[in-house]
């Protein structure tokens, strides 16, 4: 198994209502682990994003723990990367540590 762990630190402005785009920089062959992390806490897993074998521009997502429905993964088909989109931000959501990891 082949893992890569990553998540550079992006740093971005926004207010609180806007929608926001995570930007994974690893390609996607075969699961996307998307992960949190609130500090002094442990990480915990939050989504995985599997390719549908029948559709290589579709995704089969999971949300792991109780995330927020305004949390939802998506298919760059450009960079074949999987990235996490975040609507309506609230303050708290700036306290959670976001990371991303490849298994190919």
């Amino acid at each position: 198994m082949n893992q890569k762990l990553s998540g550079a630190t992006e740093m971005m402005s926004v207010n609180v209502g806007d929608t926001v785009m995570l930007h994974c920089d690893i390609k996607h062959e075969k699961e996307t682990l998307w992960f949190g992390q609130r500090p002094n806490d442990v990480p915990f897993l939050s989504f995985s994003a599997i390719r549908k074998p029948y559709d290589i521009k579709e995704l089969f997502t999971q949300s792991i723990v109780n995330v927020d429905l305004r949390y939802t993964v998506v298919l760059d088909v450009a960079t074949s990367s999987v990235n996490l989109k975040i609507e309506n931000v609230t303050e708290s959501d700036g306290v959670v540590l976001l990371r991303y990891l490849e298994e190919g």
